[in-house]
């Protein structure tokens, strides 16, 4: 009657140390699932903000007088953008943009009339109207 005692207690013991452990991994797994879940929505997000960024400093540049747009390709107008220029007194750059966000951002980005415009990828392209006489 002893051994079955001890027995029933070290069964009793390991199934609430099997349903701790279930259920650390039951959190654990709450957490992890929508950090992947939401991972490439946080880089287009990023993607979109780095964009408004560029199109916001190119236009201020151009207004200044420093004009980074380079009709031989977008991905150059973007990379003159970053790497920036001054004039009078003024600095006009991105800071912290690597090589590898360029083409993602680009997707965001269109050369419209000689300026550096954001549309959001899958948008249509900005109409312009045109009036008749």
């Amino acid at each position: 009657m002893e051994a079955n005692s001890t027995t029933s207690r070290t069964g009793l013991s390991t199934l609430i140390l099997g349903l701790f452990f279930c259920g650390a991994v039951c959190v654990l797994a709450s957490v992890a699932i929508p950090i992947n879940h939401y991972r490439g929505e946080y880089t287009a997000s990023q993607d979109r903000q780095r964009a408004r960024e560029i199109a916001s400093v190119c236009g201020a540049a151009q207004a200044a007088g420093f004009d980074p747009v380079d009709y031989s390709g977008l991905e150059t107008t973007i990379r003159n953008v970053v790497r920036g220029g001054r004039i009078n007194d003024r600095l006009f750059f991105v800071p912290g943009m690597t090589e590898s966000e360029i083409p993602r951002v680009a997707r965001h980005l269109r050369i419209i009339g000689g300026k550096l415009i954001y549309t959001p990828a899958g948008s249509a392209l900005p109409l312009v109207a045109s009036s008749q006489n």
